[in-house]
């Protein structure tokens, strides 16, 4: 509190105007004394009994002197004021900056969940789909008929495409044809690929 008071402006501005005022009262209530009618009076009683003019005189160099104190305790305070905005402004800015980078790290969180999401997805669906894949084997001779499942089915599509391929070695687009053969028997279990 003591310290706030110190740096108050209008403390000093106060306190300055009261000694003024002391000043003052402690002048008016001395007296002076005439030297040629050897007449002594208190100097308030003179002010009083002076002409109009010397009187404004004197009451306008007391109240320019408190106006210009006053006008510097203004400025103090605007000052201060100022000074206190900035210091606000530079806060606020500051504020603001961690506000937009918290907000640039939550966005890069939520692009990262997003991302997660839809590649767990993706990757749910690729499993479903490849879990779903099953392939019956001809039946040969009186045997029952063998049912492959899952990712097990991929070695039998390798093993068909490669038995194509041989099949057409000595065509000079050999893998080309034996794509086309293998899609046209394998296309309604490989379409999501």
């Amino acid at each position: 509190m003591r310290l706030s008071l110190l740096r108050n402006p209008l403390f000093y501005g106060w306190t300055i105007t009261a000694l003024i005022c002391l000043g003052i009262a402690i002048l008016g209530l001395g007296y002076s004394c005439d030297q040629k009618s050897l007449d002594c009076s208190n100097r308030f009683q003179q002010f009083i009994d002076s002409d109009p003019n010397e009187m404004g005189d004197a009451l306008a160099g007391i109240a320019g002197t408190l106006a210009f104190l006053w006008i510097i305790v203004t400025v103090l305070l605007q000052s201060q004021e100022l000074s206190a905005q900035r210091d606000e402004l530079v806060e606020q800015r500051n504020e603001l900056r961690l506000s937009r980078e918290e907000a640039a790290k939550s966005n890069q969180s939520l692009a990262f969940q997003r991302f997660e999401n839809t590649f767990f997805s993706l990757l749910e669906a690729y499993n479903s789909i490849v879990s779903s894949i099953d392939l019956q084997s001809p039946v040969r001779g009186d045997g029952p008929a063998r049912i492959t499942t899952g990712r097990d089915c991929f070695g039998v599509f390798y093993r068909r495409l490669q038995t194509k391929y041989h099949q057409y070695m000595s065509n000079s687009d050999a893998l080309g044809h034996a794509y086309f053969l293998f899609w046209r028997d394998n296309n309604h279990e490989l379409g999501h690929y």
